[in-house]
């Protein structure tokens, strides 16, 4: 009796083993989270990356174009020029926060022009994005990957403002970047440029193609770019391209005391990046309003 109860444990041991064995297994490849991005990880903070990955190997797809010499000005005129309109409400937005733009801009310039044949770039940056008809806002991820094929800057989008939650966890839900395999969801509603001969691929709303030759006329990043009277304006200035483990360089402080809209922006920034909680953002602004 006792022999056959031994049995039925080990065998339930070992059915369990293999089942949590599959689990973990499926999980891995589910997408990228932090603990598990491509070595070539030009920026990360929290959750958000740009990245160089290995191209996809998917059926007939084009050979990738790279290294790729595309400017922080270009790829941002590009960006900025995209309008998302939800499925829910027609109204565009922009796709992309003016943090984000900052971010991918630089980043992604650096990526494509590191990138070989067989890589491509892939990123998922999170902005505050408007909701409740404009009256609030609250973070939203957006994740994509980037390639140049055949004169043409690929945008493929996977996750497209999707609202974030800090308890969930990336393992069971990573910032998966798009695919040439298929669209990571097709209701999501659609996407807009203002730059002549953009187009869609294979009707996908999801997969954008930009001519590098209409990005040859971008203007310069200090000059307005299409979107910025819509972007979000928590953050000021542009985000430099921070490796892993690496520290952003300090800035040389100021003779003078900064403004109360100085400041304001300031703490608006460190809210949109995720850096400090809720109630830090809240008691910090409160401060900054009593002392004027």
């Amino acid at each position: 009796m006792v022999q056959s109860f031994l049995k039925r444990c080990n065998g339930s041991g070992i059915t369990m083993l293999i089942l949590l064995s599959a689990t973990l297994t499926l999980t891995g490849c589910a997408g990228f989270s932090p603990a598990t991005l491509p070595s070539k990880a030009l920026w990360q903070l929290r959750d958000q990356y740009v990245a160089v990955a290995p191209k996809e190997q998917t059926p007939n797809a084009l050979p990738n174009d790279h290294p790729a010499d595309l400017t922080a000005d270009q790829l941002q005129w590009a960006l900025a020029s995209l309008k998302f309109h939800p499925k829910e409400n027609d109204t565009p937005v922009p796709l992309f926060t003016e943090y984000e733009l900052s971010v991918l801009s630089t980043n992604l310039s650096t990526a494509l022009s590191h990138a070989t044949a067989n890589e491509e770039a892939i990123f998922a940056t999170i902005g505050n994005h408007s909701s409740l008809l404009g009256l609030a806002k609250r973070p939203m991820v957006t994740t994509g990957r980037l390639f140049v094929a055949e004169g043409k800057l690929n945008l493929i989008l996977g996750k497209i403002h999707e609202d974030v939650s800090d308890r969930e966890d990336r393992r069971l839900n990573p910032f998966v970047p798009g695919s040439r395999s298929g669209a990571t969801d097709a209701n999501f509603g659609r996407i807009r440029s203002g730059i002549k001969g953009v187009e869609l691929k294979n009707s996908r709303q999801d997969w954008i193609l930009i001519p590098i030759a209409g990005l040859t006329a971008a203007p310069p990043l200090t000059k307005e770019t299409p979107g910025n009277s819509d972007r979000s304006p928590e953050s000021s200035g542009t985000a430099p391209a921070v490796k892993r483990g690496e520290e952003p360089a300090g800035s040389v402080s100021q003779p003078r005391a900064k403004s109360p809209e100085d400041r304001l922006r300031t703490l608006n920034s460190l809210r949109e990046q995720r850096l400090i909680t809720e109630d830090e953002y809240r008691s910090k602004r409160t401060q900054i309003l009593n002392d004027l």
